[in-house]
């Protein structure tokens, strides 16, 4: 048992709590104190909501007791019956959590067979299983939901197959980005850095315009941000990601990047014992860089050492402005690799990074070349 009391520290400067004399009284199990306390656990359980039918036929059975408990006078089968019921509780609240993840991912996967480029055959399957789901999802135990949101899993990974992608090429890549999880860091307009590992330290920018950009910067920190895919078949991928390494400062980037010297952070893809790296690119490198200012956001500049002044972003807003520029194809960065296991990790790190060293990336993007592709590995 444990008893204390609760405050808060958001509370006006004027506020304040008194309190003395706490008292403890053991009832043992006088039915008249029981009874309130057993009426307020039968209360509380909701047998309206979706849940498990094992979980629901459990609970209606602990209700069915307690109830008959109620019609009588002994205070201790009042007590077994609502610590019965205490006891249950958090077995139905995860059931009901089950269940409505269930449905989430349900609509998640409706929503996706509209957009899908996959084979039509296979959305058609997807919308089977569906219907089966809805038809029968009230008769569903935990385990059969936990099931059931395993294999939709499976139905969001066909769909993001485009029909046709085995037949990709060096000419005719298939784009096959659907396979990352928020690639351009964001889940229905918000930040997001769902299915990425390693991202200690990460941050979408200081307020909400910064946030706004939807991308993810590392300032000031070494990290290993990666995720692990399963790719549909073995050949040559192209990762590539939109990104700038930031050596101290500006000034100094550039200094970095004029003598050649390798970023810090490193965009890397590995499948098995195999890994490709390559150094992203800096901030300050003429090849990135505009003569004029872009007018989005914040900017700064630099001098070459031939005295020609180049723009380069300046936070969030700006290197989204800079990754932007399709024309331009400012700041791509990528890499090839061959997987032969069906296996591909994708990431960003940086090591012994110095004060003012800042990453910032956006815009993940995974391309098939097929099985017979002749481009080498490398960035």
């Amino acid at each position: 048992m444990r008893v204390g009391v609760k405050g808060a520290t958001n509370q006006l400067g004027d506020s304040w709590a008194i309190f003395t004399r706490f008292k403890l009284t053991y009832q043992g199990f006088k039915a008249d104190v029981v009874k309130p306390a057993l009426e307020t656990a039968i209360a509380g359980v909701d047998l309206t909501k979706v849940m498990g039918s094992d979980v629901k036929t459990k609970a209606q059975e602990l209700i069915t007791t307690a109830n008959a408990t109620l019609a009588g006078t002994d205070g201790k089968a009042m007590f077994d019956a609502l610590a019965a019921i205490a006891s249950y509780s958090e077995t139905i609240d995860k059931s009901v959590t089950l269940f409505s993840s269930l449905s989430t991912k349900m609509q998640s996967v409706a929503d996706y067979v509209e957009s899908s480029e996959a084979a039509e055959t296979v959305k058609a399957d997807v919308a089977e299983y569906l219907g089966e789901v809805e038809a029968n999802m009230a008769t569903y135990t935990d385990a059969q939901a936990n099931e059931a949101i395993e294999k939709l899993e499976e139905c969001r990974y066909k769909l993001a197959l485009p029909a046709g992608y085995e037949n990709a090429t060096d000419e005719e890549p298939v784009n096959l980005t659907a396979l990352i999880q928020t690639p351009s860091f964001e889940k229905d307009g918000e930040n997001s850095i769902e299915g990425w590992e390693g991202t200690t330290g990460y941050n979408f920018g200081n307020d909400a315009t910064q946030k706004a950009a939807l991308a993810v910067e590392f300032y000031e920190k070494d990290f290993d941000m990666y995720q692990d895919i399963k790719v549909p078949a073995n050949g040559m991928y192209q990762v590539t990601v939109r990104a700038f390494d930031r050596y101290v400062g500006t000034a100094e980037d550039y200094a970095q990047y004029a003598e050649g010297t390798k970023s810090l952070a490193e965009l890397y893809a590995k499948t098995g014992e195999n890994e490709v790296v390559k150094p992203i690119e800096h901030l300050a490198s003429d090849v990135n860089a505009s003569t004029e200012k872009i007018g989005i956001g914040n900017e700064t500049s630099y001098n070459t050492n031939d005295e020609i002044e180049y723009f380069v972003p300046n936070d969030m807003v700006s290197a989204v402005a800079y990754f932007s520029d399709a024309t331009a194809q400012r700041y791509l960065n990528g890499v090839n690799i061959k997987v032969t296991d069906g296996t591909l990790r994708i990431g960003i790190r940086q090591a012994d990074h110095k004060n003012g060293c800042g990453v910032i990336m956006d815009d993940f993007q995974l391309w098939y070349l097929g099985a017979d592709s002749q481009k080498e590995e490398g960035g």
